[in-house]
């Protein structure tokens, strides 16, 4: 097995500052790994002061605390940083995690802003000294995917989003030899400013609003708490080279989902049969599970749960 060593690796997380990149700074924080990030703390969903001035207090006391942030863009003096602080794995988050084939502007940005992050970035790695980078990728890079897809499924994405992170997938394998990609689903967890399903439906749930589910949708959930976990393990396990699911390994439907909610909160909702996204299924994981020994600790029951214990506690979702 290809291992680095187990702790006092410096780690470099551009895009750290979000939500999987926090709950990463603090996997990472715990193993006695140091961490430098970059980001320009910049969010593209419309939220509430007071929700946001929660999720931002609870990162930096909990999530962010004992790493050191550049508080800009990876454009505006990432390769300077890089020289600087010379870290050994550099994890590469960055960019708008969002599908929202109606908005234009976010579009426009992931199809041309985000991809030129991405170059930039490999094109500074060149020029370092750096064991392992790690490029995050999404089940929106396949498109519409079978009932079950592994690592080789053929990449087809769809809307703007799936197009990025493919693209970078692509300049990446032409251009290093020291990466690790990771394709990951529908992630959720406390702490999320991206207004991802999950989320949306809880603050919906808290407010009192009334909302519908499209009964059509199957979704690979996983924990952040476990997202992270892999994503630890395959920065320090994983050969180079390889592309490797960090995933829930089992779709279920966003019915069965929300239904798993009423468990913790009342509500109702509405259901409707709309035809307006890719087919997703479930991403195996078999080769994180065979190769570098991780698989996710929580099921959607147990997940939701310890989600639910941070929203009652700071009451927001």
């Amino acid at each position: 097995m290809y291992t680095l060593k187990k702790n006092n690796m410096k780690y470099l997380i551009i895009g750290g500052g979000g939500f999987v990149g926090s709950w990463l700074t603090h996997e990472l924080l715990s193993r006695q790994h140091s961490v430098v990030i970059i980001d320009p703390f910049i969010y593209y969903s419309d939220l509430d002061k007071p929700r946001l001035r929660k999720i931002n207090t609870f990162k930096k006391k909990y999530l962010l605390k004992g790493a050191n942030i550049y508080h800009k863009k990876f454009e505006d003096g990432g390769e300077k940083i890089l020289k600087k602080e010379k870290p050994d794995i550099l994890i590469h988050l960055a960019g708008i995690p969002l599908e929202r084939t109606d908005d234009n502007k976010i579009s426009l940005k992931q199809l041309t802003d985000d991809i030129a992050l991405t170059y930039r970035i490999i094109e500074t790695v060149k020029k370092i000294q750096l064991k392992k980078f790690i490029f995050m990728s999404s089940i929106s890079a396949y498109g519409d995917c079978g009932d079950t897809i592994d690592e080789d499924y053929r990449l087809l994405p769809k809307t703007p989003y799936g197009i990025s992170k493919a693209s970078g997938e692509f300049l990446i394998k032409a251009q290093l030899d020291n990466w690790n990609i990771i394709r990951t689903t529908n992630i959720y967890g406390f702490a999320d400013l991206n207004e991802r399903a999950c989320n949306i439906i809880v603050d919906k749930i808290l407010k009192g609003k009334n909302f519908w589910i499209n009964k059509n949708i199957m979704m690979d959930f996983i924990y952040v708490k476990d997202l992270v976990a892999g994503i630890a393990e395959v920065s320090l396990k994983a050969p180079l080279k390889e592309a490797f699911h960090i995933s829930g390994n089992n779709a279920i439907n966003l019915i069965e989902f929300v239904n798993i909610l009423k468990k913790h909160f009342t509500f109702e909702y509405e259901i409707k049969d709309i035809h307006d996204r890719p087919r997703r299924g479930t991403m195996d994981n078999k080769k994180a599970r065979k190769i570098i020994g991780w698989s996710p600790k929580m099921n959607i029951d147990k997940g939701l749960a310890d989600y639910t214990k941070y929203v009652k506690e700071y009451g927001i979702a």
